[in-house]
């Protein structure tokens, strides 16, 4: 959630968008719950962009490059720590 707000706090335009988006759905009289978030695609896609970016899963165990190789346009010389992002 830290991730999220910080998010947003850093993008003004977003932030604008996303509390449209919930003033829209829940209107000022109350907070947002659990069975509004189905209403809300919007701030659904700024968490799940959050979670892409920062996310709560550890990572795999480090892997050392067998050989030279190529990833993704990326050159990875031999004898190189891999961390992969699951």
């Amino acid at each position: 959630m830290e991730w999220t707000l910080s998010a947003l706090l850093n993008n003004q335009a977003c932030l604008k968008t996303a509390q449209k988006e919930i003033d829209t759905i829940t209107g000022f009289e109350r907070m947002i719950n659990d069975s509004d978030l189905g209403h809300l695609p919007y701030l659904q896609g700024v968490i799940n962009e959050t979670l892409r970016m920062y996310p709560v899963a550890p990572l795999l165990v480090p892997r050392e490059s067998s050989e030279d190789c190529i990833v993704g346009g990326y050159r990875v010389p031999k004898g190189s720590m891999l961390v992969v992002n699951i």
